[in-house]
């Protein structure tokens, strides 16, 4: 089984009002697409239900960086009470929006070193001694992109604020 480092930070922007969804859909794709990511969407649920339409995705992307490591972002989006408004002739979203965004290092994908216990302990040694400044580098690296893409959201939606 792979190893997972889960970094600290972790991005969430709720929104209500209005909205174009289907630009901030494409601008997010375009972005993975960009940065090299690998991007899957395992599920997609739209619920009509009385109160309303409500929308759920999780998108999982996947950029490979050595055969023994890859970062990971999974984003779930949630739109609820979802309504298609027209605002000067231009077809927009109206809904509570709720995106959230997961980042983490995915060690020994291929579960190469899981195999048997001592290949196991050999890993854990080869990560902590062999490998501890180049990991330091990745996770800043995975962070400047989760940064990134939270900017990139936070901009689109009007939402940037100032940080410390």
């Amino acid at each position: 089984m792979s190893e997972r480092d889960y970094l600290e930070d972790t991005f969430t922007v709720q929104h209500s009002g209005v909205f174009d969804f289907n630009g901030l859909y494409r601008l997010l794709r375009k972005w993975f697409k960009q940065c090299k990511y690998n991007l899957t969407e395992p599920a997609y649920k739209d619920l009509r239900e009385e109160g309303g339409r409500n929308v759920k995705m999780k998108w999982i992307a996947k950029r490979k960086i050595t055969d023994y490591v890859r970062y990971m972002i999974e984003t779930e989006i949630s739109l609820r009470n979802l309504e298609e408004v027209m605002v000067k002739k231009r077809k927009m979203t109206k809904a509570d929006l709720s995106i959230s965004i997961l980042a983490y290092i995915d060690k020994d994908y291929e579960e190469t070193w899981y195999r048997k216990s001592f290949y196991k302990f050999m890993r854990e040694v080869y990560d902590k001694f062999a490998q501890g400044p180049q990991y330091e580098s990745m996770e800043k690296d995975l962070k400047r992109d989760l940064r990134a893409i939270a900017d990139e959201i936070k901009t689109y939606l009007n939402l940037f604020k100032q940080r410390d």
